[in-house]
């Protein structure tokens, strides 16, 4: 009896461990995101800086450099930002990725149209 107690005992706080990590954080609301936003704002301003000079967006973020941005700041890792411009819609997506405790990697990206981020993680 004091076994089977124990079980089930540990089978909820378990359950309610993995339950409230999975629940605390919603993606792109934690430190690691905030600090990957925070990054990517001298880009982002660089970006529509050059627009507003060249009447496009650049085809790649080392066209902003040294003129818009002396170096071109890394995401949370460490690692580079991801750009894809949109020739065709004349626009462009700002991406990074972290990786979120209890949520996975977690992909975070920028539309200018809308002045947002929109991320989703995978676990």
């Amino acid at each position: 009896m004091i076994k089977q107690h124990f079980l089930s005992v540990l089978i909820l706080a378990l359950s309610m461990t993995i339950f409230n990590t999975r629940c605390g954080e919603k993606p792109g609301e934690g430190d690691l995101a905030k600090k990957g936003y925070e990054n990517a704002k001298p880009i982002i301003e660089s970006l529509e800086k050059y627009k507003k000079d060249k009447g496009d967006y650049p085809k790649t973020l080392i066209e902003l450099t040294p003129q818009y941005l002396d170096k071109l700041p890394l995401d949370e890792s460490n690692q580079n930002y991801k750009y894809i411009y949109k020739a065709d819609t004349k626009t462009y997506v700002l991406s990074f990725n972290y990786d979120a405790p209890g949520l996975g990697i977690c992909d975070c990206d920028y539309y200018p149209e809308k002045k947002e981020w929109f991320c989703n993680c995978k676990i």
